[in-house]
């Protein structure tokens, strides 16, 4: 090889150094700070070379479901049992058993609107509710939250 041609090459390795050099400085990926920039900067109290504790587990997001459930005041099998339609056929048993809270006979036509409700919006959570009432207040509660078309 000649004198002339390694000094060619010798120019040619510094030229793409420089060139490699200035593509690095511009792209600013792999820089690392020093200690007064860390200190500076919006993360003051981070510093990289302290082990920070690990971060606590998030809890799962709450689904439309259980919002729903929540802002209802049932459990989510209730809210799953609330829409879930009655049979028709246990509307007057359960006129019957709100008779029965209130001290009346179980035929009382006290409860035919309450049996017209059921049969219009009567779900197995108002259902299971009102058979294991047992009291007048109870029955009604069970009515004034769940004899209703359930929440969306």
């Amino acid at each position: 090889m000649t004198r002339q041609t390694q000094l060619l090459l010798a120019v040619a390795v510094v030229a793409l150094g420089a060139a490699l050099a200035v593509f690095f400085a511009r792209r600013g990926g792999s820089r690392v700070p020093d200690e007064a920039e860390w200190s500076a900067g919006s993360d003051a109290g981070f510093h990289p070379r302290t082990d920070a504790a690990p971060a606590a587990p998030r809890a799962p997001a709450e689904t439309p479901m259980e919002a729903t459930a929540r802002d209802a005041g049932v459990s989510m099998m209730d809210l799953r049992l609330w829409r879930q339609k009655l049979d028709p056929e246990l509307c007057p048993k359960a006129g019957e058993q709100i008779n029965k809270l209130g001290g009346r006979a179980p035929t009382d036509p006290k409860a035919l609107n309450i049996v017209s409700l059921c049969l219009q919006t009567g779900n197995v959570a108002w259902y299971k509710c009102v058979l294991s009432a047992t009291s007048e207040a109870e029955g009604t509660s069970c009515n004034a939250r769940l004899l209703q078309p359930p929440p969306p």
